[in-house]
């Protein structure tokens, strides 16, 4: 019977991980879903301004994004004009705004901060609007 051991031979080279177990990055995904549910914007009772609902456990519109590396975002159905905030957004606000073209077609941004939010900018005459919209955040 053959003598099995963990030490190589010439013809067994040893293998070594290329990193430690606790160091691998497992992906994370995240898909907030607007699109069946539209978001149903009354410019006159908003005021010209409406935060999209991104948090799916409070409803909230600041969702953490620090496990994430990209977004990806859809936007159809509307006139006004819809912008992603990235930065610090709770508390003293530092950051960065991002125009998304609501034009039918998927959008990318790099993740730049630890938060984001998204924005539509309207006005009145707008009337009322059902907008489609999703967001993919990944890693």
């Amino acid at each position: 019977m053959p003598v099995v051991t963990t030490r190589p031979t010439p013809l067994q080279p040893a293998i070594t991980p290329l990193r430690p177990a606790q160091d691998v990055d497992v992906p994370k995904s995240l898909f907030i879903d607007h699109a069946g549910l539209r978001l149903h914007i009354d410019w006159k009772s908003v005021g010209g301004l409406y935060e999209v609902p991104l948090e799916p456990a409070t409803n909230g519109p600041i969702h953490d994004v620090t496990q994430f590396r990209r977004i990806n975002v859809l936007i159809s159905g509307t006139k006004s004009s819809p912008s992603l905030y990235l930065g610090k957004l709770a508390g003293s606000t530092l950051c960065e705004s991002s125009p998304i073209p609501a034009d039918g077609r998927i959008h990318s941004f790099e993740v730049t901060g630890p938060q984001m939010r998204i924005y539509f900018s309207g006005n009145p005459a707008l009337g009322v609007e059902d907008v489609q919209l999703w967001a993919y955040l990944r890693s």
